[in-house]
């Protein structure tokens, strides 16, 4: 089961590190912001308040034999065991001569006895703030999957532990939560962590002179496919906006009047209004339109009756979700509707359900979520069905899903009887040559010391709403620009 255990008797306080010890979060609201809800206690304080250690659990005894020793604090969520009945164990493969088996189908047998030492790992990133609302679903199905492994068995009998903190977009706060992670906590690196507004060069500089990978998961800030011990999971900074184009142009055509409106807070909105003639210009479109706004504007009629004036057939939205739900709304009221395009975690379960939104267009960088083919996509959907219903499963989880996978392939280098080891973790990245993970991801390759080279592939998936139901009209086949 999770367990929310307590490094120290002052540091564990609450999920959000802007929390002091006096306004720590409640088990509910930590519960609560796991399975992608608002967390809602007041806080205040230092960001002195820590982490919170979320203990995936101990392997099923039935799957390695013997469970970890230690686990201490109560259960946060049950273990999702799509193959368990409510009380009984994950089912396992035979064990024999002692040796530890399990892990889950995909990530390979146990071949030696367990010595159950845990995997560390952790996930710094914006979970509330601005983009908290789009980026707290990837959190929410790393966590899933990772739980899901270690309730059949673990990684190689690995349980695996996963520290939590929320940036609050806040660079200064991102950075010492990756040292205090780093040197308090010893993590072997990081998963996932959803950094587009706070990823700053200091904390490029950080993980690069300590080795500690980061297994990015948004890929939208610039310095992500500069350094190599950031590992992408397909187009990052600049090239994940050419990945739009490329979908807008394989479901509409080309030809298209397009235009554009990005917000004025963010350094990544600023990139995308610098990049949109040129990346029309090679998809086959005519820029006809560009529009700023703020994130917390309440209306966007101006934008709305600017872009149909100037006759744009499709808006590229680089905004934060409530804002890209209020221009559809406003645009829609002034009967103009155009087909809209966007980044896969501004989109969201309500998405459509909206009529204003139907047209949508998303460049997913993994397998279409709404598929259920593969034997990984199967396993994506009956774990996380356990938590999401299945109305709310979307493209963020996903792309959380696919980040821990690709750490739970790297770390099946640490042996059942090795000590866990950024150096092991390491070594398992640097096996990754055109890897797919059995077909749900891009071609993925890392080289020791160069930024993977698959950040600059401008290719994704592209997924539409139509009719009120998402749809693949490609299915597993990539659009890249």
């Amino acid at each position: 089961m999770n367990r929310l255990t307590r490094r120290t008797p002052a540091i564990l306080c609450g999920l959000l590190l802007l929390g002091g010890c006096a306004s720590s979060l409640s088990r509910a609201e930590i519960v609560a912001a796991q399975q992608g809800a608002p967390v809602t206690a007041a806080l205040a304080g230092t960001t002195d308040a820590g982490p919170v250690v979320i203990d995936t659990g101990a392997p099923n005894p039935a799957a390695v034999g013997t469970a970890v020793s230690g686990a201490a604090g109560p259960a946060v969520t049950a273990v999702t065991d799509p193959a368990a009945a409510p009380g009984k164990a994950a089912p396992a493969a035979a064990t024999g001569g002692g040796k530890a088996t399990g892990p889950a189908a995909g990530h390979g047998p146990v071949v030696a006895p367990a010595n159950h030492l845990p995997i560390t790992v952790g996930f710094v990133g914006s979970i509330t703030g601005l983009y908290g609302t789009s980026f707290r679903p990837v959190l929410t199905a790393i966590q899933a999957n990772l739980t899901d492994l270690t309730s059949r068995g673990g990684i190689n009998g690995h349980p695996i532990k996963l520290v939590v903190s929320d940036d609050g977009g806040d660079p200064a706060i991102y950075l010492a939560q990756l040292r205090r992670m780093v040197e308090q906590d010893k993590v072997l690196g990081f998963v996932g962590n959803t950094h587009g507004a706070s990823l700053s060069q200091a904390a490029v500089d950080y993980v690069q002179a300590k080795g500690i990978p980061i297994l990015d998961g948004d890929d939208s800030n610039l310095l992500a496919p500069t350094s190599p011990m950031i590992f992408g999971f397909g187009a990052a900074g600049i090239a994940l906006n050419g990945t739009e184009f490329a979908a807008a142009r394989d479901l509409l055509g080309k030809g298209r009047k397009v235009g554009f409106i990005s917000c004025q807070e963010v350094q990544q909105c600023s990139d995308y209004a610098t990049t949109f003639s040129g990346f029309s210009a090679k998809a086959g479109f005519t820029p006809v339109f560009a529009g700023r706004a703020s994130l917390t504007a309440p209306d966007f009629t101006a934008n709305c009756l600017q872009a149909r004036s100037a006759g744009a057939q499709v808006l590229f939205l680089r905004i934060d979700i409530n804002s890209v739900k209020r221009i559809a709304r406003d645009c829609s009221r002034q009967g103009y509707k155009p087909t809209y395009v966007t980044a896969p975690v501004l989109s969201d379960p309500s998405s459509p359900t909206n009529p204003a939104m139907d047209g949508l267009i998303i460049p997913s960088q993994q397998f279409p979520f709404i598929d259920n083919t593969l034997p990984e996509e199967k396993r994506f959907r009956s774990v996380l069905l356990a938590t999401v219903g299945l109305d709310q499963i979307f493209a963020a989880h996903a792309q959380g899903w696919n980040v821990a996978d690709i750490f739970a392939k790297a770390a099946q280098s640490i042996a059942p009887d090795a000590i866990p080891s950024t150096a092991l973790l390491l070594k398992g990245l640097y096996t990754f040559k055109n890897e797919t993970l059995g077909g749900t991801s891009q071609p993925l390759t890392y080289v020791p010391g160069k930024p993977p080279a698959h950040v600059n592939n401008m290719c994704a998936f592209p997924m539409q709403i139509v009719g009120g139901k998402w749809t693949a009209p490609r299915g597993n086949k990539p659009s890249c620009l």
